[in-house]
């Protein structure tokens, strides 16, 4: 599989990139050390992910806040989210849709249609196709979980548009400027786009 990466393994991924992109190199300067650590709870992740779909930050936090606290200091693990009466998820502020997510990554994580153990011994096409079983994960979310839980070195999210404007702004590049010139950019970062993203995701944040 893809090559992983450590949580202070980035003086040569961050030499690579100053050395291959001079625009890159001033956001890396201003932004600083990369502080990108590995999630640990894989499972929490994925349903984080799910609960914050279309909803502003503070809305999937609030939501979130209000599901941790169902479990009454418990961690939640499929066994235990799929004992949750449908109500007391309603109650929290999840829609009966994401619900439906829920339920669907719980049950296919409990039966081993999706194990999250197996996941780091996978490639990422085949991570990101695993995840996609799962009602309400498509391919943005799995590469998320590729780059901020299994740590993949070279993960470039071209569908989030977040990352893709912000490329735009940092590069001085027009709005209706082609993905095959933003491919163009992300690939001098190879082999260590994920870091390169975290940068201009870090930067666009400080802006």
């Amino acid at each position: 599989p893809e090559q992983l990466y450590g949580r202070n393994e980035y003086r040569e991924c961050i030499k690579h990139l100053c050395q291959k992109d001079e625009v890159l190199k001033k956001v890396i300067d201003e932004v600083g050390p990369c502080i990108l650590k590995e999630k640990t709870d894989m499972f929490e992740y994925l349903l984080e992910a799910i609960l914050s779909q279309q909803l502003s930050v503070k809305a999937a936090q609030n939501i979130h806040s209000r599901l941790i606290a169902l479990f009454q200091g418990e961690a939640i693990t499929p066994k235990r989210l799929l004992q949750l009466k449908t109500s007391k998820l309603k109650s929290a502020g999840v829609s009966s849709r994401k619900i439906e997510f829920l339920e669907d990554l719980a049950t296919k994580v409990m039966t081993g249609n999706v194990d999250l153990r197996k996941l780091k011994d996978k490639t990422n096409e085949d991570v990101i196709t695993d995840l996609c079983r799962v009602k309400g994960i498509g391919r943005w979310t799995a590469e998320m979980y590729l780059i901020f839980v299994l740590n993949r070195l070279d993960v470039f999210p071209e569908d989030d548009i977040s990352l893709i404007n912000a490329i735009k702004k940092i590069y001085s590049l027009r709005k209706d400027t082609s993905l095959k010139k933003i491919r163009e950019i992300s690939n001098k970062w190879t082999p260590y786009r994920s870091i390169g993203c975290w940068y201009v995701w870090a930067y666009n944040r400080s802006s």
